[in-house]
């Protein structure tokens, strides 16, 4: 008999501690990223509205909802578990987000030209998948130390990945950290997915740039790996960036497998 409880059951995320926090930084005013952690369906969020642009909470909040409307409604893709079924079912709630905040855009003239980054993870057993647009980030820490799952999506990231020169110097160019893609902008998006298969001990971050901007990867693995649990460890990397400057709102979610 096919047994659909079975399969649910055997594809529940294997989570210890999970963590979230958000902060606007040291310069800004407002806070116009927005996280989700929903530990009973396996995903997990960060997305960081357009700073400069109009409504970015509004956009950064929109894309989480429209993710969790389009999972809600699909539901047979996390019962099923498959990874060809999760992967479609990620990229096809990211397009939805990009499409409903365009369409709140066309409807209210102050949502006009909001658009939000978004790194969206789904945990499967012990399979994290990945759907990203922009530049938020997703990196796996451990006892060998960190790397990063994501890659940017600026003007700087594509010319360091096609070899172009002078690409190291534009990393630093203000010009150059433009995004080449993002959930609402005027054209199509390609969200980037990955799969990975993680081991016990694996701590997954997800972040918006006010973190990584502030901290290089090497100083976010210590921070976390020197922390009591998630929660010591995110509120210290919040710290920690807002007094390396905290030019830009901080996101941080940390989940742990088990």
């Amino acid at each position: 008999m096919f047994n659909l409880k079975g399969i649910f059951c055997i594809n529940q995320p294997v989570l210890g501690q999970a963590f979230g926090i958000t902060h606007p930084g040291r310069v800004r005013e407002h806070n116009e990223d927005a996280f989700c952690i929903a530990k009973d369906k396996g995903l997990f969020m960060v997305a960081d509205g357009l700073g400069g642009c109009n409504a970015g909470e509004v956009a950064s909040q929109t894309a989480i909802d429209a993710v969790m409307e389009n999972f809600a409604n699909h539901k047979m893709a996390l019962i099923l578990g498959m990874p060809a079924i999760i992967r479609c079912q990620m990229e096809t709630s990211v397009q939805y987000a990009h499409s409903r905040i365009r369409q709140k855009g066309q409807e209210t003239p102050e949502y006009q030209g909001m658009g939000t980054t978004m790194v969206l993870a789904c945990l499967q057993g012990a399979t994290l998948h990945l759907a990203s647009v922009g530049d938020s980030r997703a990196y796996i820490i451990n006892a060998a130390g960190i790397s990063r799952l994501t890659r940017d999506h600026t003007i700087a990231a594509e010319m360091v990945r096609s070899g172009q020169p002078g690409a190291a110097e534009a990393m630093n160019i203000p010009l150059f950290s433009s995004l080449t893609q993002d959930l609402g902008a005027g054209f199509p998006i390609d969200p980037e997915y990955s799969r990975h298969t993680l081991s016990k001990g694996d701590i997954v971050l997800l972040c918006s740039d006010g973190l990584w901007k502030m901290l290089d990867d090497a100083r976010i693995c210590r921070t976390v790996l020197a922390s009591r649990d998630l929660e010591a460890a995110g509120k210290k990397l919040v710290e920690r960036a807002n007094n390396a400057g905290g030019r830009d709102n901080i996101t941080v979610v940390l989940l742990q497998v088990e």
